[in-house]
């Protein structure tokens, strides 16, 4: 009887030993004494694939960089990103203050950030004559919501806090002027802010 060993290596040398038969057959059936090279490459690919053909992938290696530069591309830009987020946050962090001295009434200050919004608008838009003339063919209705969001939040500090921080802005926030806005309200009335945010455009009028 055969060794339990000696039987588990018989299905592979059976394997084997079918594709020989095959490649034989093939070339028994083409009938010719001399192989041409199509033939000859086609019989080679055959083996190969039948019992293995031993050789490396010789196109393993440039793809297995051409992953590793990907990854580290993504990995750096990823990083890229998450400097810049930092540095915004920091940014917004250090423009959310009331500036020193009196804070005025509510509907003044609101006026202010109207002022200093249209002012940081044009700042962010002037190398973008599309986006400023697209500012101000609608500037009427977005002045009248930032004025209603402003008068429904209702914080005269909120408010001068936010035309501050407009009118300091860095061109590193160029742009982001709703983000500017909403570090002032998260810091000075987060809780009117959400209320405003979930009401949606105000129609609040100044009393």
């Amino acid at each position: 009887m055969l060794s339990l060993s000696r039987r588990s290596r018989l299905p592979r040398r059976i394997s084997r030993i079918s594709a020989l038969a095959v490649l034989a057959t093939l070339a028994v059936a083409c009938g010719e004494k001399k192989e041409g090279p199509d033939r000859k490459a086609a019989l080679s690919a055959f083996a190969d694939t039948a019992l293995g053909s031993g050789r490396a992938d010789p196109n393993s290696a440039a793809r297995d960089a051409e992953a590793k530069a990907r990854r580290e591309a993504f990995a750096k830009k990823k990083a890229e990103k998450e400097a810049a987020d930092k540095q915004r946050k920091q940014l917004l962090a250090q423009l959310a203050v009331v500036p020193d001295g009196k804070v005025g009434s509510l509907k003044a200050e609101c006026d202010a950030v109207l002022e200093a919004y249209t002012e940081f608008v044009k700042r962010s838009a002037a190398e973008d004559a599309r986006a400023l003339m697209l500012f101000y063919d609608n500037k009427r209705k977005i002045l009248g919501e930032r004025r209603g969001k402003c008068l429904k939040v209702g914080s005269p500090k909120v408010a001068a806090c936010q035309a501050n921080a407009l009118r300091k802005a860095p061109n590193e926030l160029k742009g982001q002027e709703l983000a500017i806005l909403g570090a002032c309200i998260d810091k000075f009335a987060p809780q009117a802010g959400a209320a405003v945010a979930s009401a949606g455009p105000a129609d609040a009028k100044a009393k």
